[in-house]
C-alpha cells in the first residue's frame, strides 16, 4: 500500500465551495470524465448524504500496460459524500469499482473553512493505493501514486476554474461597485452657471 496526502486552499467561502462541487464537471481539466450520475441522496440528521457514480477514461501508462496487459478504456468510480452544515465539513470518499484486480485507489477529502480566514476553504486530501498483483504490486502502486499526484493537481485546477466562473466574477463586480460608490461620495458636484436672461 502507498499513501499520499496534500492540502489545498481555495479563495472562496466554504458554502461556495460546497455549492460549486456539484457543478465541477465539465471544466477544462475534466475531459477524462465521461459521466456523473446521482444514485442516492438523502438528508440524514441534518446532513446531506449523496452517492454518485462517475465514469472516467482510463488511459494506462505504457509501463503499466506492459506489467498488467491492456485493460478497458474506462473505469467506474463511486463517490460518497456528507455535507454537515452544523460542523461546516464537507467530506468526500471515492474509490474505483472497476479494474480493482489491477489497482484499488481510495481517496478521502475534507473541506472546511480556513480557521485563519473565513473567506477561504481548506481541503485535506488523503489517498491510499493498493495492488494485489503478484510480483508487480510495488511497481503498480508506484505508478498509481505518481499518476494520482498528477491528477490531483489537474483536478484542483479544474475546480478552481469552476469556482472562479461561478463566484469570481460576482465578487469582482461587487468590489468594483463598492469602489465606484466610494468614489461617488467624494466627487465634487458640477454646478452650471445660471444662464443670463
Amino acid at each position: 500500500m502507498r499513501y499520499f496526502s496534500n492540502h489545498d486552499s481555495y479563495d472562496f467561502k466554504w458554502d461556495q465551495v460546497t455549492a460549486a462541487f456539484w457543478k465541477k464537471y465539465p471544466n477544462p481539466q475534466s475531459g477524462h470524465v465521461l459521466s456523473e450520475d446521482v444514485i442516492f441522496r438523502q438528508i440524514n440528521n441534518g446532513s446531506l448524504v449523496t452517492k454518485r457514480l462517475l465514469t472516467k477514461t482510463n488511459g494506462m501508462p505504457p509501463l503499466a500496460e506492459r506489467l498488467v496487459g491492456k485493460v478497458g478504456n474506462s473505469v467506474k468510480i463511486v463517490e460518497e459524500s456528507v455535507v454537515d452544515l452544523k460542523k461546516k465539513t464537507f467530506t468526500t470518499y471515492t474509490r474505483n469499482i472497476g479494474l480493482t484486480h489491477v489497482m484499488q485507489v481510495e481517496e478521502k477529502c475534507v473541506y472546511t473553512p480556513d480557521p485563519t480566514d473565513s473567506s477561504k476553504t481548506m481541503c485535506v486530501r488523503q489517498a491510499w493505493v493498493t495492488s494485489n498483483l503478484m510480483g508487480v504490486s510495488r511497481a503498480v502502486t508506484q505508478i498509481g501514486i505518481a499518476r494520482l499526484k498528477k491528477n490531483v493537481h489537474k483536478a484542483s485546477q479544474g475546480f478552481k476554474y469552476v469556482l472562479e466562473d461561478l463566484f469570481g466574477h460576482a465578487a469582482k463586480f461587487r468590489e468594483r461597485a463598492k469602489f465606484a460608490t466610494e468614489i461617488a461620495k467624494y466627487r465634487i458636484p458640477v454646478v452650471r452657471a445660471a444662464e443670463s436672461e
